[in-house]
């Protein structure tokens, strides 16, 4: 009987780290394309965001971000553009050519949010704003 109890325990140990797994990654809605989750990169608690974004960025997304997140000049880098936009060319070639397609990388260095268009900047930072809204952010790459 003390051999079943130890397998039953086991069992439940190395179901409690599945589930511990599972959780980190963020079933955000509606589901991207693609999404590529990856290790820990921060803790949600706390963190503050320095805000990189052209004059032509869309107003409603920059706003969304300022109204749920701490902003700070030392804070973590959030980069937030649409194409053809100074602050997202390094990752132009990511970005989905289709109308309101957005390209989000989350990573410790810092946070890029680059739409096709408006929409897809907009659709984008309701997606971070999922994520961050774990305790513990996971580094992920989604292409919508």
């Amino acid at each position: 009987m003390n051999s079943l109890k130890r397998i039953c325990l086991m069992w439940l140990c190395a179901l409690a780290v599945q589930v511990a797994a599972w959780a980190q990654q963020v079933q955000v809605s509606p589901v991207p394309q693609s999404v590529n989750w990856g290790a820990k990169a921060f803790a949600s608690a706390g963190a503050k965001y320095a805000i990189n974004k052209a004059a032509t960025t869309d107003a409603y997304a920059v706003a969304l971000l300022q109204d749920n997140l701490t902003t700070a000049d030392d804070g973590l880098s959030l980069t937030i553009g649409k194409k053809g936009e100074a602050t997202v060319s390094a990752v132009e070639a990511n970005i989905p050519s289709t109308a309101e397609g957005y390209y989000l990388k989350v990573a410790a260095d810092g946070i890029v949010v680059a739409g096709a268009d408006d929409a897809g900047t907009y659709y984008g930072v309701q997606t971070l704003l999922q994520i961050l809204a774990q305790p513990e952010v996971m580094s992920v790459e989604i292409k919508d």
